[in-house]
């Protein structure tokens, strides 16, 4: 912020303040912001406004009414009023409900308004109406009062209420015809001081008709939690014949609290935590020795058995008488060995000669020998051999075969073999030392 300061001659000093252009728009919104808030100030009651009215007492139909009274002439008038109060403790608010209907004119031609009904938030307890009014011979006055009260949250109970009615009534003569009707009929007699209802007192004492004054409290009750007031019917309706008919009925519905009340959960205990034993470690003990048990009993060894007795030996076998040898074969004179042939000069390839053809071999002969010594043949007694092996035997005795004969042919045999191998061996020696 700059303060400039401007002068002229003889005239004084003018200080100039210029503010910022930031600071000039913030304190035009702050003004803005005062004036709304000012504004929704003075409109909040119109916003929070309940169409409920504050309670008054109820008064209608009396001596004072400017339109339902009447004590000049023949007068008929019936007055109603209907109350439905409310009281909540839990919430602490209040509501009451009233309803009135009125109706007065000449007997038998009475005029009726239609009826209103208010509510406001405070609860309505007194009524007074229907007193001092239609004193006119021949008038006729009817009057009645509901009352209905609901509290919740109430914890006392609800009791009889206390009446004070038809005191000082029906008096005046002509009491009923032949003086046997009574002039008042009444349910209740009673006189309570400063009494919850008080109705039908001093009235319809002009003389009449019988049951001229009737009034009725029903079972009506009352609490101390909404105190109640009726007061009706009183002082009036003493004109000759008037008849007066008034009735209450008061009732109070007390209900528990309606709030509930939430259980503490309870907090949860964490238990210790339990430590871990430890086991400790296991010593094993030494080792006992046992008792040594008890040396088995030896076994008794069992009784041997009875050796299995031989068999009858079968009937040897008859010694196979041997053949007359055969004559021995006498062997020939072997050949002379064969002269190899001279192969020739090897210079110029030697033509092959014609292949000289194989000896035949020459049939031995053979020269009889000594006579071989056979030596007598030496009997054995022959071990029992079974059926089978028996058999066998008689089968090859019975071939007849001797077993020397084949046995001087191999050998021959061999031989003979044994000479061509070495002839053999002597060609290939030859034939290669020439070449």
């Amino acid at each position: 912020m700059t303060i400039t300061t401007t002068g002229q001659p003889g005239r004084g000093i003018r200080s100039r303040m210029h503010l910022p252009t930031t600071t000039r728009a913030r304190t035009a919104l702050m003004l803005l912001g005062a004036a709304v808030f000012a504004s929704a100030l003075a409109l909040s009651p119109l916003a929070t406004a309940t169409p409920a009215y504050a309670a008054a007492p109820i008064s209608q139909c009396n001596a004072n009414d400017p339109v339902y009274s009447n004590n000049a002439s023949a007068t008929e008038i019936e007055c109603r009023v209907s109350i439905v109060n409310t009281l909540n403790l839990d919430s602490d608010t209040e509501l009451s409900v009233v309803t009135v209907s009125r109706c007065i004119g000449a007997p038998a031609a009475t005029l009726c308004s239609p009826p209103v009904t208010t509510t406001s938030n405070t609860l309505t307890t007194s009524v007074t109406q229907c007193n001092g009014n239609a004193i006119a011979g021949g008038s006729t006055i009817r009057c009645n009062v509901n009352i209905q009260n609901t509290v919740v949250g109430a914890t006392s109970s609800a009791a009889p209420a206390t009446v004070n009615q038809c005191v000082g009534s029906g008096t005046g003569g002509g009491i009923g015809v032949g003086g046997v009707a009574p002039a008042l009929n009444c349910d209740l007699y009673q006189s309570a001081t400063n009494a919850t209802i008080t109705q039908c007192n001093g009235s319809g004492n002009g003389g009449g008709g019988d049951y001229r004054v009737t009034c009725r409290v029903g079972s009506s009750t009352q609490t101390s939690v909404i105190p109640i007031l009726v007061n009706q019917c009183n002082g009036s309706a003493y004109g000759g014949g008037d008849t007066v008919t008034c009735s209450t009925n008061l009732t109070n519905r007390l209900l528990p609290s309606q709030i509930v009340t939430p259980t503490p959960t309870p907090t949860p205990t964490v238990p210790a935590p339990t430590p871990t034993p430890t086991t400790p470690p296991v010593v094993t003990p030494p080792t006992t020795p046992g008792t040594p048990g008890t040396p088995t009993t030896p076994v008794t060894p069992g009784t041997p058995t009875t050796p299995v007795t031989p068999g009858t030996p079968g009937t040897p076998v008859t010694p196979v008488t041997p053949g007359t040898p055969g004559t021995p074969v006498v062997p020939g004179t072997p050949t002379a060995p064969v002269t190899p042939v001279t192969p020739g000069t090897p210079t110029t390839p030697v033509t092959p000669g014609t292949p000289t053809t194989p000896a035949t071999p020459t049939t031995p002969v053979v020269t009889p020998g000594t006579p071989v010594q056979v030596a007598p043949n030496v009997v054995t007694p022959v071990t029992p051999v079974t059926p089978a092996v028996e058999a066998e035997r008689d089968t090859l005795a019975s071939t007849g075969i001797d077993v020397v004969f084949p046995t001087v042919i191999g050998l021959l045999t061999i031989a003979i073999g044994g000479a061509m191998a070495l002839v053999a061996l002597l060609r290939r020696g030859v034939y290669g030392r020439r070449n």
